[in-house]
Order: C-alpha cells, then sequence, then structure tokens
C-alpha cells in the first residue's frame, strides 16, 4: 500500500492524504443518508434495518469507495472478512440511489464458470446425430435432442 501510494505522489506530483480522500465529509450522499437516518422512525422506512449501524472509519471508506464506484459506472468487487459491513453498505447505497442490488456471493473455489457459464461437450450416438449430455440440477444427466442442444450452446456462449 505504501509503495503504490509513493508511486503515484512520485509519478503525477501530488500528496496522497487518505483521510481525505476517503472522507465522507464532502459526500452529498453520506450527509443524505445522515439526515435520513436521523428521522427514519418508521419501521415501513427502507432504512430503518441500519438505524443502527457503527459508522467506523472503514466502514466510511468502503461507502465512499462505492460511491465513486457507482458514479463512474464501474463494477465493484468486495472482498473481506465476514461481518465487516460489506453488504450492508452497498444495501444503505442502493436504498440511497433507488436501484436494485445484485449480490453474488463467492468463496475461495469460485471460478469464472460460476458466474459465466460453459461449454460442455458435443456427445454423438450410433449414427453420428448429435446429442448433448445435460445436467437437470439433480446431479444426473439426460441427453437432450439437437434442437435443445443448440439452444443450450447459444444460452451458454450469450451468457
Amino acid at each position: 500500500k505504501s509503495v503504490v501510494k509513493g508511486v503515484i505522489e512520485k509519478h503525477l506530483g501530488v500528496t496522497v492524504r487518505e483521510e481525505v480522500l476517503y472522507s465522507c465529509a464532502d459526500s452529498r450522499l453520506f450527509a443524505r443518508l445522515q439526515r435520513e437516518l436521523a428521522r427514519c422512525t418508521s419501521p415501513q422506512h427502507p432504512l430503518y434495518p441500519f438505524r443502527h449501524v457503527v459508522w467506523t472509519k472503514a466502514m466510511k471508506r468502503l461507502f465512499r469507495l462505492a460511491e465513486r464506484s457507482m458514479e463512474v459506472g464501474e463494477p465493484l468487487l468486495l472482498v473481506g472478512e465476514t461481518g465487516c459491513g460489506k453488504t450492508t453498505v452497498l444495501q444503505i447505497l442502493a436504498v440511497l440511489q433507488r436501484q436494485e442490488l445484485l449480490t453474488v456471493n463467492c468463496h475461495q473455489h469460485s471460478e469464472t464458470a460460476d458466474f459465466l457459464g460453459g461449454l460442455r461437450p458435443v456427445r454423438h450416438d450410433q449414427d453420428d446425430n448429435i446429442l448433448a449430455m445435460e445436467d437437470d440440477g439433480a446431479g444426473s444427466s439426460a441427453p437432450t435432442s439437437p434442437a435443445s442442444t443448440a439452444t443450450t450452446a447459444t444460452t451458454a456462449a450469450t451468457a
């Protein structure tokens, strides 16, 4: 972290002050959050479940980074210990921005194919007709017709 900071400062001729960079003091969205939380008394209010969130330095940093990511339309991958506030911060941002939040929970063994899908091998029968083995979700496979094979391949390729 300090090496990256040093390179940025050296080559761009700037001073990186993390306390300013990640501060929520100039965030209009964070100010709005604080105002709405102060008057949030109804359980029907979308921010009601978040009224007791403790805004630590790390949580504010995450809020600011996620807010900036949303402003410029960049996807966001959050990695961290269980219970550190990753999902909470994004849920709050989604409520404030009136956007739907889609989350994908990953683990250390998650692979690209888990998100994008993958191509399955094509099988042929004795008459050289194309058959595919398709997982029915129950762990067993059943042959499919050529028409459904084409649909499956198109779906996997465009997913």
